[in-house]
């Protein structure tokens, strides 16, 4: 298996913030702040999902087996404060190395759009 989180790490770039979303951090107002950073997320993971795919080829299943277990092994749940809903951009989580299922999710949704996976 390629060092997935090594590549994440030399490629995954970009301005690290986070966006709390707007509202009461009902389910809708936190998906919509999570949407809101998509196309940011694609940015910032271009690169090493780049890099995967010319590591991987065809084989897709195999990619995203190695793809998640990388991040289950080097990252780890990091709750928000009360009261307070963050989404992590995926420079955030690699920085980090922790994050919640709202950010986990931007990282996998945007390697995977980036790789042509629909996956919305």
């Amino acid at each position: 298996m390629a060092d997935i989180w090594q590549i994440a790490t030399e490629t995954i770039k970009g301005e690290p913030f986070r966006v709390q979303p707007m509202g009461s951090g009902n389910a809708t107002s936190i998906m919509l702040a999570v949407l809101a950073c998509q196309k940011t997320a694609q940015e910032q993971t271009r690169e090493f999902s780049r890099r995967l795919a010319k590591l991987y080829g065809r084989n897709t299943m195999q990619l995203l087996r190695d793809l998640y277990w990388a991040i289950c092994q080097n990252v780890t749940l990091k709750y928000d404060p009360i009261g307070v809903q963050l989404v992590r951009k995926p420079s955030n989580v690699v920085a980090e190395r922790a994050c919640d299922c709202k950010s986990y999710s931007l990282l996998l949704s945007a390697v995977l759009a980036n790789l042509g996976i629909k996956n919305a």
